[in-house]
């Protein structure tokens, strides 16, 4: 195959992924506004949405890093379709049941389907920019790779969360036949336009215990490798506070709860602007910056009372980890090996959900005996000191440096 068509063909398969993961996106975002709604109105209490959510949490951490391995020895669009068809029963199981265990068993699907998808086309499209592309040209068509999909997804969330709660007025709970026709259009686009190859066939001759040592040693012998995953760790630190409390935050500030639709909104633009950023050349030239504007954000923030400055104060930390978060990204997928991506890819997401439960767990002690102010001046800043600490250390680590270099 010559470069120009390897050039074309991966082109097609970005837009390919794109598309699909714009339409999966739609689907998964569509009840986000009204979920708690659907959920009362089968008889389902809040206590338990919130043992449903956590049997959600469970199956992906019991099953991303073994689908991870499963995409590295068989076919990822195969695992990615099968992502797609998991999530199809899922939807189907909240149109046809209503009793708290056969929701709590659709929520395990829906974690077992999040944790399929982990690791499949996407890394099989990372490993078709290191083979088709050269020199430094590897990183920054990583970077875009990894910046446009992160854009696009935040604009369908937003698409997908204002469609769905506008259907709800009229059909109620029917949304989710509008979300699986979504996602089985997500699985035939890939199906049929996805041009796979794959890219490690002397994978397919390894036994799956063989792949999973393989990546355990790869991880073992490097530094790097573990220092990003901890930093992907320490992220959490502030990301599950903000995901999971910005609402309590800004309603115990004063804000009204009519506005957080619009501050939904906010944040995904941020998000959308922060992945348009040459984020690589930034934070090589100018890391410390946005630590200490972050960290001087939060500080600033525990002591405003002002709403305007509250929000805008708010906002800059936002912008902070999500810069950390993509620049690490980038790196972390340019120096993972080609044969154990999908299983290192699908280890770290493990081991990142892991820091989740704990921040969370810690979260909720600390608010329980100080504020939530106090909650987000601490974990903001340890995470944006220790990723920056982390990610300088790293600067200066020749194995690092060399890998982005090659």
């Amino acid at each position: 195959m010559t470069t120009a068509k390897s050039v074309e063909k991966l082109t097609h398969n970005i837009k390919i992924f794109y598309v699909s993961i714009g339409l999966k996106g739609m689907a998964v975002t569509m009840p986000h506004a009204i979920l708690t709604l659907i959920f009362l109105s089968k008889g389902i209490t809040y206590a338990q949405i919130a043992t449903i959510q956590a049997f959600y949490s469970i199956a992906v951490v019991f099953f991303e890093f073994p689908s991870g391995v499963l995409a590295d020895r068989y076919s990822k669009k195969t695992i990615f379709i099968l992502s797609n068809i998991l999530m199809v029963f899922c939807y189907a199981m909240v149109l046809l049941f209503d009793s708290f265990m056969m929701m709590a068993m659709a929520w395990f699907l829906y974690g077992i389907s999040n944790a399929f998808e982990t690791g499949t086309i996407d890394a099989h499209i990372i490993v078709s920019i290191k083979r088709t592309c050269h020199g430094g040209e590897v990183q920054t068509k990583l970077e875009k790779f990894i910046g446009t999909g992160s854009s696009l997804t935040a604009i369908f969330s937003i698409a997908g969360a204002g469609l769905g709660f506008i259907l709800y007025q009229f059909i109620n709970s029917s949304i989710y036949y509008f979300m699986i026709a979504l996602m089985f259009m997500s699985a035939i686009l890939v199906f049929f336009q996805y041009q796979y190859v794959e890219m490690d066939r002397e994978n397919k001759d390894v036994k799956i215990k063989e792949l999973v040592k393989n990546s355990l040693i790869e991880l073992k012998n490097s530094s790097s490798l573990r220092w990003m995953i901890l930093c992907f760790g320490a992220l959490q630190m502030y990301l599950q506070v903000h995901f999971q409390m910005w609402q309590s935050y800004f309603l115990e500030g004063g804000f009204s709860e009519k506005l957080f639709f619009g501050f939904y909104l906010l944040f995904q633009v941020i998000t959308i602007l922060v992945y348009k950023l040459p984020v690589s050349k930034l934070m090589e030239k100018y890391l410390l910056w946005p630590a200490i504007g972050g960290i001087g954000a939060a500080v600033f923030l525990f002591a405003s009372s002002h709403k305007v400055l509250t929000l805008v104060l708010y906002c800059v930390p936002v912008v902070v980890i999500l810069m950390f978060g993509y620049y690490l990204q980038t790196i972390y997928n340019l120096k993972v090996k080609e044969e154990n991506i999908s299983s290192l890819t699908s280890l770290s997401s493990t081991i990142t959900r892991c820091f989740s439960s704990v921040t969370l767990l810690a979260a909720s002690v600390i608010i329980k005996f100080f504020s939530l102010k106090v909650l987000y001046l601490v974990f903001t800043m340890i995470s944006i000191l220790a990723v920056s600490f982390i990610c300088k250390k790293l600067m200066g680590h020749e194995e690092f440096m060399n890998k982005k270099t090659e």
